[in-house]
């Protein structure tokens, strides 16, 4: 099989809109020739799927097409995208398979043929890697989806993006910190990493693999605290960078005051794919918790609006209980937005220590609303 074609981020996106607008008037495939798409999407929307055959080594080539846009989709929205950002730094598992997690053998000088051999560690962890789906929706009216102008596509395009990214992190995180304890946070930031360092570096075997996980509050505040006028992680961001090493990476899809260590090797994710569908004739509960209940709901027909789902399907265990660790209520300027009074820390000396560029034996604390991110659109 050879692919003559290569995919653009931008290439799902447009096979969306071809999509909604061929269930309108004409076909996909005529819309896409209109809107002057790439062959790629040309030609994933141009014949039907014959059967395969093994004894046809070009059968896979009629679906290929496909899935080189859902790889170029995922491959654009990884950078802001925790969920994908954290599975470039995993070996990739194979979905619906029992993964041994740790399983070490050691072997003396003396062992001969036909004994056992002493496991060092007699507890193996396993996992069944099933797979694990998350979606969003997307309303658009008839005039953007009809719309040819660039800015009309843009904002189609950014909006898919925003939904698919959001959906799929907020379940990975469910799923990544799922019965884990976090710790609250200290005045001290070098004593609240070293205390997650404790609990995810303990082999040291992580390098390459460890990811520094924060929401936009945690980070204006990694970013600009200092002590003595000098700062802190001098290479940490507002937008992300490192701390002690290590990548760190802002999103809005963890709990406000949250920063996570991750090990990677303590995980088992698969990219996976991505699968587009619309509905012209639904009728949407237009709110993020939608019940079962009798609700308001509004009729895509009635209102000429079309909805675009963008559903992802990936791997994401945990697979290691060591392989997170969470600081909650973080600040990290000497301050606490658990509600808690906090000392400042002593010298050896039995002085105040300074900290972050200021005598103080007590810290003043400002209530925040730790309120959780929304959940995901359903349906």
């Amino acid at each position: 099989m050879t692919l003559t074609t290569t995919s653009s981020p931008g290439d799902f996106a447009r096979l969306a809109k071809s999509i909604a607008q061929g269930a309108r008037a004409g076909t996909a495939l005529e819309a896409a020739e209109r809107a002057r798409s790439s062959e790629r999407v040309l030609s994933t929307l141009k014949a039907a799927i014959g059967a395969g055959s093994l004894g046809d080594p070009e059968w896979a080539g009629s679906i290929s097409s496909y899935h080189g846009l859902a790889r170029a989709f995922i491959e654009g929205i990884r950078p802001q995208s925790l969920f994908y950002s954290f599975a470039a730094l995993s070996v990739p598992s194979p979905m619906r398979a029992r993964l041994v997690a740790s399983a070490m053998i050691t072997v003396d000088d003396n062992h001969a043929e036909r004994e056992w051999m002493p496991l060092a560690r007699g507890a193996m962890d396993t996992a069944a890697l099933a797979p694990v789906y998350a979606g969003s929706i997307i309303v658009a009216s008839d005039e953007l989806i009809d719309s040819t102008d660039a800015e009309s596509f843009a904002i189609l395009r950014r909006e898919l993006e925003k939904g698919a990214t959001a959906a799929v992190d907020r379940r990975f995180w469910s799923i990544a910190s799922a019965g884990i304890t976090a710790t609250a946070a200290n005045i001290n930031p070098p004593l609240d990493m070293r205390e997650l360092l404790n609990v995810v570096n303990v082999t040291g075997g992580g390098a390459g693999q460890m990811l520094i996980v924060m929401d936009t509050t945690t980070a204006n505040v990694a970013a600009t605290v200092a002590t003595n006028g000098q700062r802190i992680f001098p290479d940490m961001g507002p937008f992300g960078g490192q701390i002690l090493g290590i990548p760190a990476m802002v999103t809005d899809n963890v709990p406000t005051g949250t920063l996570a260590l991750m090990n990677a090797a303590g995980f088992a994710v698969n990219s996976g794919s991505v699968a587009t569908d619309i509905a012209r004739s639904a009728s949407l509960q237009m709110r993020y918790d939608p019940t079962q209940a009798a609700a308001q709901t509004v009729s895509l027909f009635q209102t000429n609006a079309v909805a675009l789902r963008v559903m992802a399907r990936f791997v994401a265990s945990r697979v290691k209980s060591n392989a997170i660790a969470i600081l909650s209520g973080c600040l990290l300027d000497g301050r606490s937005s658990n509600g808690k009074e906090r000392r400042g820390l002593r010298g050896s000396d039995g002085d105040i220590r300074r900290v972050f560029g200021r005598s103080q034996d007590r810290t003043a604390i400002e209530e925040r609303n730790l309120s959780s991110f929304g959940n995901a659109v359903q349906f």
